[in-house]
């Protein structure tokens, strides 16, 4: 009797020493929760136009990140770079409210992209000075120190949480405002992040890669710096769910997506990224425990229907009374839709794209003229077109370029417009002057097919005079042979100018697709 007595005592306490393992475990998992959005892009306000309509904004924005922060304890609110153009708003204002907007929202940190580079380092520093939070780029530098920081060391409740910033190597420098690429100094984001590991790892209970490259770079990285715990990725199309070192890629609506599960136990660092445009924020659970991720869930939260913070809408209200006037004053009417929608234009001729080369034309007289729709940002709707039209779908400050190229180095640069199709790219290029055809089944490099100028075939030894703007006769979006060309001259004016300067003569406009660009079966 005596001894059942007491094996029950011992199973009784036993039992209470796994509960109290139990209970310390489960107080050894911290929890965190990280919300990061991805490729802003100027998108200030929520859309106002599409089945996207009423849809995103930092207002709104703002409401979801308190809901948040008012149901977790440790919570961080992370950019992955990109928040400068693509609306009129961030054209005329180059980025103010939305840095003024992020400051009232209490972002973390900002990974800078290659957009906030778009109006100079003198610019980039004045957004910096105005941010309450850091703008980190761990694999580039710029002349001027303080501006950018390596790596950000942050307390969030008892962990220590290391943030750095890295962008891609395919997206330098063809991405980069050339004038700008000279002065930066970029190292491979690989080596700088070992580096940053072996600077931070032993400070900090984890790592977190703020990302600006193609995801297949952000799936090497997972493999080649494991101690990174997770990646937050930006600069192309997003996705839901967490992605791992072992997940492949499949066929997404732009380029690649990685296969991906909604919640794991992982064994390894975690990669998730927002869709863009501030549509949703993305929202990352994990739990920590001994340095490393024991848990996580990955979800988009979208931003639709939420009662819009009257702070943040304040602010851009502001702004928004300064553009009214401008935006509103009619150039002349569009009779058909203008398709400037980012899968087209990158993929294929669309009519604006051919409407802007031709105003380009007949601008410079040239032989040829080229614009790639990485630049082109909005569709135009049929009906009355704005300034504020232009300007959101012409938002960057180019001017306007000729200069001369033989032949074969005008073939070169049309093989650069299609190698890296069928995934969307901004590199594609819409032409005025010429015609070609290509077949996307050959190996990059050799696709392009018949060629005509003029109406007349291509002469690899003859000289064609070509218009461009600066970005792309810099050497942008890989097109370094343009950097080879003759007589290279500097129009000083902007396309967008001349675009709604061409709009406001004509009066009414409807350009089509012509088969300047045939795709071989």
């Amino acid at each position: 009797m005596q001894r059942r007595v007491l094996t029950a005592w011992k199973r009784g306490l036993l039992g209470l020493l796994l509960l109290l393992c139990a209970a310390a475990a489960a107080a050894a998992q911290v929890p965190l929760t990280i919300l990061h959005t991805s490729e802003h892009h100027g998108a200030a306000l929520p859309f106002d136009q599409g089945q996207e309509k009423g849809i995103g904004g930092f207002a709104m924005r703002a409401t979801l990140v308190d809901q948040v922060r008012a149901g977790e304890r440790h919570v961080l609110l992370v950019d992955t770079g990109d928040i400068l153009i693509g609306t009129i708003m961030s054209s005329v204002f180059r980025g103010v409210p939305d840095v003024q907007a992020m400051n009232l929202l209490g972002y973390d940190a900002l990974g800078v992209g290659s957009h906030e580079f778009d109006f100079g380092l003198a610019h980039l520093k004045t957004l910096a000075g105005q941010a309450t939070f850091p703008f980190l780029a761990t694999n580039i530098t710029i002349p001027e120190g303080g501006v950018l920081r390596p790596h950000l060391v942050k307390r969030v409740g008892p962990l220590s949480v290391g943030i750095i910033g890295l962008n891609g190597r395919e997206a330098y420098p063809d991405v980069f405002e050339p004038a700008v690429a000279r002065q930066i100094a970029f190292t491979d984001p690989i080596a700088a992040a070992r580096e940053a590991v072996r600077h931070l790892r032993g400070q900090v209970d984890l790592l977190i890669a703020l990302t600006h490259q193609e995801t297949r770079e952000d799936l090497e990285l997972l493999r080649a710096v494991p101690e990174i715990d997770v990646v937050i990725g930006g600069h192309t199309e997003g996705f839901g769910g967490i992605a791992t070192a072992g997940s492949s890629l499949v066929a997404g609506r732009e380029g690649q997506v990685p296969q991906t599960v909604p919640e794991l136990y992982p064994t390894g660092p975690v990669f998730v990224k927002a869709p863009r445009l501030g549509a949703a924020v993305g929202r990352l659970d994990l739990r920590v425990q001994d340095k490393r991720v024991s848990w996580a869930k990955a979800q988009n939260l979208p931003i639709r229907g939420l009662p819009p913070r009257a702070d943040v809408v304040g602010l851009l209200g502001k702004f928004s009374g300064e553009l009214k006037a401008a935006q509103e004053k009619v150039l002349g009417q569009a009779t058909v839709v203008l398709d400037g929608e980012r899968a087209n234009v990158r993929t294929r001729e669309t009519n604006l794209g051919n409407y802007i080369a031709d105003v380009l034309l007949a601008y410079t007289k040239t032989d040829v003229a080229v614009f790639n729709g990485g630049n082109i940002r909005a569709s135009i709707p049929a009906g009355p077109v704005t300034l504020g039209h232009v300007l959101t779908t012409l938002p960057f400050d180019n001017r306007v370029m000729t200069f001369a190229l033989t032949g074969a180095q005008l073939k070169a640069a049309l093989e650069n417009s299609v190698g890296k199709l069928p995934e969307a790219s901004g590199r594609f290029l819409h032409v005025t002057g010429m015609r070609f055809s290509y077949d996307p089944k050959a190996p990059e490099g050799s696709r392009v097919r018949a060629v005509e100028v003029g109406g007349a075939p291509l002469d690899p030894a003859r000289t064609y005079s070509i218009t461009a703007h600066d970005f792309l006769a810099e050497g942008g979006d890989g097109f370094t042979v343009f950097k080879e060309g003759a007589q290279m001259r500097d129009l000083q004016v902007a396309p967008r100018d001349l675009v709604a300067d061409a709009l406001a003569k004509l009066g009414s406009i409807a350009p089509v697709v012509e088969g300047r660009i045939r795709v071989l079966p």
